[in-house]
């Protein structure tokens, strides 16, 4: 489990480690603060470099009860919550190293 991991934000780079954990079929869960947050970890994660096999992707149970307003950057009015959403995957079909350096 990945917790509120921002996979889609750059500060670290997953890309190898996401390649690895599809490829591998390891299942994976990724939780986010926000909304838009998840969405963009889901974009990641099914984007054709990964292609993930998504085997739910919805709001989390286990989500903080308390809500924050603000505590993104990009919007003061976003609402947040620790663990409000989830994503989890196991396997699909990554691209393959030599189709990546084709590109």
């Amino acid at each position: 489990i990945a917790y509120h991991s921002g996979i889609h934000d750059g500060t670290y780079n997953w890309k190898q480690t996401l390649q690895e954990l599809v490829s591998r079929d390891v299942p994976a869960v990724f939780t986010s603060w926000s909304e838009e947050d998840h969405k963009l970890n889901v974009e990641v994660l099914t984007c054709e470099f990964l292609r993930a096999a998504v085997l739910f992707d919805e709001p989390s149970p286990f989500g903080s009860p308390w809500k924050r307003v603000g505590c993104q950057e990009v919007d003061q009015f976003e609402v947040c919550r620790n663990n409000m959403m989830w994503v989890g995957i196991r396997g699909g079909s990554p691209m393959k190293q030599e189709e990546i350096h084709a590109e």
